[in-house]
């Protein structure tokens, strides 16, 4: 079962979102600012993350800049969830965010691109599992080259 982390300071956001989501099968995390959110993800290891940009505490863009550079949370998708626009979202993807969905959100609009979240962080760790499995066998090589 894939794990969400919803980060947002409207628990009425997050109960939509919690009960849209759980319908789908997911196991729902729920954090009302960006601070308690990064704890959360450092904690329970999420596969995606929903999160507002616009909260008390730690906003979206510093806790999403945290979270990815933090090589245990860095590979975690997140989604955005915004009224935010134009200059406002490059910053934001400077930051890390992967994908955005407007307020007010449409509930189909949030199943797909979750689903589309998924498939990456399930690439991208099946891609680092395979790096860390080539980097093992040249690690053996060389431990085994004749010019040591």
């Amino acid at each position: 079962m894939s794990k969400i982390l919803i980060v947002d300071d409207e628990k009425t956001i997050r109960s939509v979102l919690r009960s849209l989501l759980e319908k789908e099968g997911y196991e729902i995390i729920e954090a009302e600012n960006g601070a308690a959110g990064v704890e959360f993800a450092k904690k329970e290891d999420p596969d995606v993350i929903l999160m507002d940009l616009t909260m008390p505490v730690m906003g979206g863009l510093k806790a999403c800049r945290l979270l990815k550079e933090d090589v245990k949370t860095k590979n975690i998708p997140v989604l955005v969830l915004t009224t935010e626009t134009g200059e406002n979202k490059v910053e934001a993807i400077n930051a890390g965010v992967d994908d955005f969905v407007n307020k007010p959100f449409d509930s189909e609009e949030i199943s797909i691109r979750v689903k589309s979240m998924l498939k990456i962080k399930t690439l991208s760790d099946e891609l680092e599992r395979v790096l860390a499995y080539v980097e093992n066998i040249d690690k053996q090589r060389k431990d085994k080259s004749p010019d040591k």
